[in-house]
């Protein structure tokens, strides 16, 4: 059973990223490390989606170096014998969690073929267009956050400035 998630990061998480996907190791730990560091990313995760079969988010096409602008996608495909992904709504970001604790958990012994990939940065409708089962992450559901009203970047609610770009927070 192949099991494939996509998640939708703003595009500024994506050197943190890629320094994970670039670790060293068998595919498995590959998967676990990729897991783990976007389990750290949580305040940029946007969308997510659970499409059936392997989906890959770079489809064969440099990835450039450097942080971009928009969105990136990552897929995690796994084969394995049993289910990785929890039931429930693809827009509920504890359902997500609950994936990449799976992921970022997997013994060598419990996968029989993985595929990490990465797009390059994009626009959020283009990555709308080119993966159609992509659903928006409920915020109540993610980590407590706000977005820059100027950049839009993602931070953690209790922030007074934007990380990106210094502007002030709403309210």
């Amino acid at each position: 059973m192949t099991s494939t998630l996509l998640i939708v990061l703003d595009a500024r998480a994506r050197k943190r990223v890629v320094a994970a996907l670039e670790a060293g190791g068998s595919s498995v730990a590959r998967l676990r490390e990729a897991a783990i560091a976007l389990l750290r990313e949580e305040l940029s995760w946007l969308m997510a989606a659970y499409p059936d079969g392997e989906v890959r988010a770079n489809a064969g096409e440099q990835t450039p170096p450097g942080d971009g602008a928009g969105v990136v996608v990552v897929a995690l495909a796994a084969a394995s014998r049993g289910a990785l992904d929890p039931p429930g709504d693809a827009g509920d970001g504890r359902r997500l969690r609950a994936a990449l604790e799976r992921r970022g958990a997997l013994a060598d012994g419990e996968v029989d073929g993985v595929a990490v990939s990465l797009s390059p940065p994009m626009d959020r409708e283009a990555a709308l267009e080119r993966w159609p089962d992509l659903v928006v992450l409920d915020p109540k559901t993610v980590a407590n956050r706000q977005f820059c009203e100027f950049c839009g970047a993602p931070f953690a609610a209790d922030r007074t400035t934007c990380p990106s770009c210094a502007a002030p927070a709403a309210g």
